[in-house]
């Protein structure tokens, strides 16, 4: 690890390097005075519930589009909090139903930039959505997407 910060901190500026010690320093500190903390202001547990929100109003979009299929993730353990639980990854991977062909040009004339499936070494009919950004543009996301027609 501390390799891997070397040769990955090359060119950044020493600022941002105590910047980001001092904010890891004060993630691992919540997690330290847990009972002092309630557990939604605690960093993992605020982000997973975000994401968990982010996909269930992203899973609604794709249903109500009808144009695309979503990738299932499985149930797995989580090492952190020692439980089982979903996966809620910050990147999406949709397929595109019978007749679209390239699902990244598809959606570029929805006006939603997506990274092609080709690029990552499988079919155009699959394109990868990010499901991060603001809470604006994230909803202007699943209002395109429930709003994709068939062509």
């Amino acid at each position: 690890m501390i390799r891997f910060t070397q040769l990955n901190s090359i060119g950044v500026s020493r600022e941002s390097q105590i910047r980001a010690a001092k904010m890891i320093g004060v993630i691992c500190d919540g997690y330290k005075n847990l009972k002092s903390i309630e557990s939604d202001h605690l960093f993992f547990d605020y982000s997973k519930r975000l994401m968990k929100e982010r996909w269930e109003k992203f899973k609604i979009a794709i249903e109500k589009s009808k144009v695309f299929t979503l990738t299932k993730y499985p149930t797995s353990y989580c090492h952190f909090n020692k439980d089982l639980s979903e996966q809620y990854p910050a990147f999406a991977w949709l397929k595109c139903v019978e007749g679209i062909k390239d699902g990244e040009s598809y959606l570029e004339n929805l006006k939603i930039r997506t990274r092609g499936g080709e690029r990552f070494g499988v079919s155009s009919k699959y394109v990868r959505v990010s499901m991060i950004g603001t809470d604006d543009e994230f909803n202007e996301l699943c209002t395109r997407l429930s709003n994709a027609k068939r062509e």
